[in-house]
């Protein structure tokens, strides 16, 4: 039986349940653009988390996406970083963000 693939994934890792407990999803990207969000696993996870009620961001290589765009493809914020520091850096301001209210 021929399946979309990121779907599939999701559902055999229990991702939705996962994702009922949490505040924010980081998701990454080599190179984010409007590419990401049709049919690939960022459009999916970031419809998931459109549904769940939860946050989303990203951490990329390079973001081709344009700033006006970012919040109408479902994302909070979008960080790049190119080397292990810098995602680690990212992830780090993300984790400590405040969320809107």
């Amino acid at each position: 039986r021929l399946q979309a693939g990121a779907p599939a994934v999701l559902e055999a890792l229990g991702f939705d349940a996962r994702l009922a407990a949490a505040q924010l999803l980081v998701v990454g990207e080599g190179a984010l653009d409007e590419q990401s969000f049709g049919g690939k696993i960022v459009g999916e996870l970031v419809g998931r988390a459109a549904v769940a009620g939860v946050r989303v961001c990203a951490v990329v290589g390079v973001s081709r996406l344009p700033a006006d765009a970012v919040a109408d493809a479902g994302l909070a914020d979008v960080r790049t970083a190119s080397t292990l520091a810098g995602i680690e850096a990212a992830g780090r301001a993300l984790a400590f963000a405040s969320p809107p209210t």
